[in-house]
Order: structure tokens, then C-alpha cells, then sequence
């Protein structure tokens, strides 16, 4: 297929706002959508490809899978084992652990799989997770499989090969929608929730087809000129009204999409615009865009790390050092590993295996040494452990007991509602004396969707984009939940709490006891100040138990205020329990054993703490 110069600029467009956005820089908040403009393009030059083999019966599924892992894996490969090098050298234990999850999953084309369980893709300042923009990648990498297949059964430019992509659009964009309502980031980092945008730029390749048997004349051409400044403004209007909070992908995304598809199929004819992104940079951009793209992440990491206060010179390294690294990747990589005469194909599966097989050794090696902690001495080794992959522990028990039946011999059944704060006084039942007085049922309910029993709405506190969410996982009308409350002796809460969750909860707790007559406890909020595992990492080792962190004034603020909310009997005031006081908090127990790894959560140690001191007469038993 002969390549289309002014798609190459478009392409150059998508890259640069994806850049901008993950450098923070002004105006370009939206630049997220890039990925979306990609996964048009995407779609559209592949089912270009496709119809074309099918119309001369040419089209193979092997075929096909295999000039697209061609065009991608082979420098994306490259990039993992440059990765693998140079973050040995930067990465933290728990970076590294979390590294090392990354190159198993990539190794299968899974990695979105990873980043989805771990954190956001807009919560970008200080991670350093060098692989976190191929999510996209892997999701391509999905679709690939899945055009494949489609196309196999059928062909995309029939009556029936557009309904049957026309079905699996509309399918896809309500899923997305659905989704964002409820769990944005499944939404954000899933094939099924993206499929539709690639489907969207494969019609829009059907459509193109049907525009060149159009005779053309003068309304003809004066129309497609519209459509496309239209196309420009839909996309530019997207890019000033979208921002990490918008409920994206799902309908909100169909605008900027409509608006990149209405440019696709039209600039051609709207020779000014054509002329602008026909320019030869924006071309050159547009033809070594994918290895830019690949690379153009972890060398700003590496910048920010190695450069950290003069931005002049981080601009600089970047702007140097990321064309090179791109030029060599495309011409000696992506180029070369895409000529079948020059790389056949057993070569090619021969030289992917091998490289694949080595990332799987470095991926292991990585998990295995817990983040290849060997590097450090004993004494840093110890408190390091902390913060490798805390999340994979700590929810556990808390997660498997939800609205658990209770043993009928129990002496005290306790149903404990709330976020992960009460996660935490979980860990601090089960792994101290109390495990063997209490037993223990839970229920989650989301910080920002309100620990609250009352007869009226509380929907104008929760954040828009949390009501669907928060209407999906339920609050207490759920009635094995009632259940649980009416079978156990005690309630008790433990949130994140808002302010506007403790001026409500004298009279929820009045109705729980109006409505169920159980013994309530409601834990206070806590905060250990700021922990991160740097700080932690360069404390000296015999003076740790000293080390002292302000509590975060706000959150001593509320804990005051809920303890006159709240009568004495049914507040539990963990800042009190756990540091004495409510201004500052020893953030190390003794044998350098840590409170906290986050300065909101407890570490296991921190909870087994916190279980001695209920035990030990906080909490008669």
C-alpha cells in the first residue's frame, strides 16, 4: 500500500499531543487522546490492508498476524531489553518488582493487564514505570488477533462485513460506556472497551472506498472541504474540554474520534491543510512515529532523574537524545525486521523467541530477588520489602471475607464496613490475639461513595463520575448485607472519611441502631505523614525509631471533629492508639519494623500493632 503523506502528519499530530501530556506541559491536559487518534489511524490502515488482500483473494490470517508482529514486535522488543539496562541502574526494589510483572506480561502482549491492576495512567508524576505507554500497544497487539479472525469469516468491505463491524462498534461503545460508569480504569485500559475506536477507523476505511466511486464535481468538493475544517474543530474543541476526570473512553469519546475520522477521510480534498501536514517535518515525524513513541516515555524518566531542577537541560537531553534513539530504531530495527527477503520468517520467529525468552528471564529474575534487591545492603534490604507490591498482600483476608456467614458458636461476630481503612483493621484483627475472640464478616463500600445508613440522598456529596460506580457496588440496601448486620452482635465502620461523611454520621449511626439495636464502632481517620520509599531507604538503621513525620493537619483537624460528633462510646481513635497523639507519629516500631508504606495504610507489621493495642483493653474482650 503506497504510503499517504498527509495521514503521516496526522499520525505526527496524535504522537506530539501524547508527548506533550506526559510532560505535563500547558494546554496539553486532553493529549491523552492521541492514543485514541492512534487507534483510529490504526484501524483505518489496516482494513485498507485487508480489503485489498481479500480483493484479489490474497488474505491470510497467518499472514496478516504476521506482518503486524513484524511492523511491531521486534522494536518493541528492542525497547524492553534497553529498558531492562538502563532502569537496573534507577529503578527502587518496588519499581523493579513492578518492572519485572511488566516484562512477563509483555512478553504475552498483556501488560494493559498489569498497569490496570496497579494504578492510573493519569497518576504519572514521580512513577517510574518505564513500559506504562505500551499498555496501548498490547491492546493493539489484541485487536490485531481479532481483525484477523473477522476478516478470516468475512469480508470488510460486503454489506455484511460492515453490519457485522457496525455490531461489534455499537457492542464495544456501550461496554465502554457502561464501564467508565463504574470502573474507569477497566474501561481505559481494556481490548473490549477500546475495540471500538479501531472498528470505527476500519468503516471509516470502508467509507473512503465508497467516496472514490463518487463522481466528484464542485458541491462534491465544497462539502468534503466543510467536513474537514469541521473535523479539525470537533477534534480541537476535545482537546480544550477533555481531562482526567472526563468519563473516557465511552459516548464523550465519540466527539474527538468523529472529528480525527471526519480529517481522515477528507483532508485530501482541503488542499491548505493538506499542504500543512504534508510538511516535511511533520512527515518525518509521522514515518518514525512508533519507535518515538516508544522511547519517548522512559527517556523522560530517565531525564527526570538523572536532571531533576534545570528543565532547560532535561528539554535538551530529551529532545536529543529521543530522535536519535527513534532514527536508529526505524531504520535498523522496525525497517529491517519488516523485509521478508532479508528477514525470513523462521529467522524472524528464531530471533523473537530468543529475545522474548530472555525479557521472561529478566521479568523472573526481577520478581524472584523481590526487585533485584541484592543491590542493596542487609539493613536497607529489610525496610525495602515494605514496599514491594503491598497491595497483593494487604487486601487478602478483608476481600475473602466479604459478607462471610459467621460460624453459629462464635462468642462476638463482627460485620466491618468500609474502604481500605478497614482493610487495615482487618489485618489488625487477624494477624494479632483478636483473631481468635472475633469473627469476622466485611462489606466494601468506596471512601467516595459514603459509609452511610440514611433514609435520604447523599448523591450531591459523591463526585459525578463516582455516582454509577458507587450505585453499582451498593450501599446498605443490599440485602445479604442486611442479613449479616441482623446476625452479627457489632457494627463497625472504618473510611477514609470526608468532612462532609462525618457531619452525616451521628445520624447513621443512629439509624443503624434504631433499625438493627447493635453495639456500633466507627474507627478515626489516620495519617502517618510522608512516606516514600526513597525517605525510607536513606534513614540511618539505628536511629529509625526516632524518625518522626507530622500528621497531616487536615486529618487531625477531622479526627478532632468526629470525636465530638460521635459519642465516646463508639469512637475509636486510631491516631491516639497508634502514635499517642494527633501532630506527629514515630513511622518506625522497634527492629526497624514500619507503621505505614504509603503514610495512610498499614503495613502488616503496623496492623499487628494496632491489634495488640485493641487487645490489650482498648476493646473489652
Amino acid at each position: 500500500m503506497e504510503r499517504i503523506q498527509y495521514l503521516d502528519g496526522i499520525r505526527a499530530f496524535a504522537l506530539l499531543l501524547v508527548i506533550f501530556f506526559h510532560q505535563n506541559i500547558s494546554y496539553f491536559h486532553a493529549g491523552f487522546l492521541g492514543v485514541d487518534f492512534f487507534f483510529v489511524l490504526s484501524g483505518y490502515l489496516i482494513a485498507n490492508q485487508i480489503i485489498g488482500k481479500q480483493a484479489n483473494n490474497s488474505y491470510s490470517f497467518l499472514d496478516f498476524i504476521g506482518r503486524r508482529l513484524r511492523r511491531t514486535i521486534p522494536a518493541f522488543f528492542v525497547l524492553i531489553l534497553f529498558c531492562s539496562f538502563f532502569f537496573y541502574f534507577v529503578l527502587t526494589p518496588s519499581q523493579s518488582f513492578s518492572f519485572g510483572k511488566s516484562l512477563l506480561t509483555s512478553t504475552f502482549a498483556l501488560n494493559n493487564f498489569t498497569f490496570w491492576s496497579e494504578r492510573g495512567y493519569y497518576d504519572l508524576e514521580g512513577s517510574y514505570k518505564p513500559l506504562l505507554h505500551t499498555w496501548s500497544l498490547s491492546v493493539e497487539i489484541q485487536l490485531y488477533v481479532l481483525f484477523g479472525f473477522l476478516a478470516y469469516f468475512f469480508s470488510f468491505n460486503s454489506l455484511k462485513g460492515t453490519i457485522i463491524l457496525l455490531i461489534f462498534l455499537v457492542a464495544s461503545l456501550f461496554l465502554s460506556e457502561w464501564m467508565s460508569k463504574i470502573h474507569n480504569l477497566t474501561s481505559f485500559y481494556m481490548m473490549p472497551t477500546r475495540a471500538w475506536e479501531m472498528l470505527f477507523g476500519a468503516l471509516l476505511s470502508n467509507a473512503d472506498k465508497k467516496i472514490i466511486t463518487i463522481k466528484k464535481g464542485d458541491i462534491f468538493h465544497m462539502v468534503m472541504k466543510v467536513l474537514s475544517y469541521l473535523g479539525i474543530c470537533l477534534v480541537v474543541y476535545s482537546l480544550v474540554i477533555f481531562d482526567e476526570d472526563s468519563r473516557h473512553p465511552g459516548f464523550i469519546t465519540i466527539l474527538p474520534l468523529l472529528g480525527i475520522g471526519l480529517m481522515i477521510i477528507s483532508i485530501q480534498f482541503s488542499p491548505l491543510i493538506k499542504k500543512f501536514l504534508e510538511l516535511k517535518i511533520l512527515v518525518s515525524i509521522g514515518l518514525i512515529s512508533f519507535s518515538l513513541y516508544l522511547y519517548h516515555y522512559p527517556i523522560q524518566l530517565l531525564a527526570n532523574y538523572f536532571i531533576k531542577d534545570n528543565l532547560t537541560i532535561k528539554y535538551l537531553f530529551i529532545y536529543s537524545l529521543l530522535p536519535l534513539i527513534s532514527i536508529i530504531s526505524y531504520f535498523y530495527i522496525e525497517n529491517i525486521f519488516r523485509d521478508h527477503l532479508l528477514i525470513k520468517n523462521k529467522v524472524f520467529l528464531f530471533v523473537i523467541l530468543i529475545a522474548a525468552f530472555l525479557i521472561f528471564i529478566i521479568g523472573i529474575s526481577a520478581i524472584s530477588t523481590k526487585g533485584w534487591l541484592y543491590r542493596y545492603p542487609e539493613n536497607i534490604q529489610r525496610v525495602a520489602e515494605y514496599f514491594i507490591s503491598p497491595k497483593d498482600t494487604v487486601p487478602i483476608g478483608f476481600d475473602k471475607a466479604i459478607l462471610k456467614k459467621f460460624h453459629p458458636k462464635s462468642d462476638r461476630k463482627i460485620i466491618l464496613i468500609g474502604d481500605s481503612y478497614a482493610k487495615d483493621i482487618y489485618n489488625a484483627i487477624h494477624f494479632s490475639l483478636l483473631s481468635s475472640k472475633l469473627d469476622v464478616s466485611t462489606f466494601k463500600i468506596n471512601k467516595e461513595c459514603g459509609n452511610l445508613y440514611l433514609s435520604k440522598s447523599f448523591e450531591e456529596f459523591i463526585p459525578k463520575d463516582r455516582v454509577e460506580r458507587c450505585k453499582f457496588l451498593g450501599w446498605y440496601d443490599n440485602e445479604e448485607l442486611k442479613e449479616r448486620i441482623l446476625e452479627s452482635d457489632e457494627i463497625w465502620l472504618a473510611n477514609s472519611w470526608y468532612d462532609w461523611t462525618a457531619n452525616l454520621l451521628p445520624q447513621s449511626i443512629y439509624n443503624l441502631r434504631r433499625d438493627f439495636n447493635k453495639k456500633i464502632l466507627v474507627f478515626g481517620p489516620k495519617n502517618f505523614g510522608n512516606i516514600t520509599e526513597d525517605l525510607i531507604m536513606n534513614s540511618a538503621s539505628n536511629s529509625r525509631y526516632e524518625i518522626k513525620n507530622k500528621i497531616n493537619p487536615e486529618v487531625a483537624l477531622l479526627n478532632r471533629k468526629m470525636k465530638k460528633l460521635i459519642p465516646k462510646e463508639s469512637y475509636i481513635d486510631t491516631l491516639e492508639l497508634i502514635c499517642n497523639n494527633d501532630f506527629e507519629c514515630n513511622i518506625f516500631l522497634a527492629e526497624s519494623k514500619l507503621i505505614s508504606h504509603d503514610g495512610s495504610h498499614l503495613t502488616l507489621d503496623g496492623a499487628r500493632f494496632l491489634g495488640d493495642r485493641l487487645y490489650d483493653g482498648i476493646i473489652p474482650h
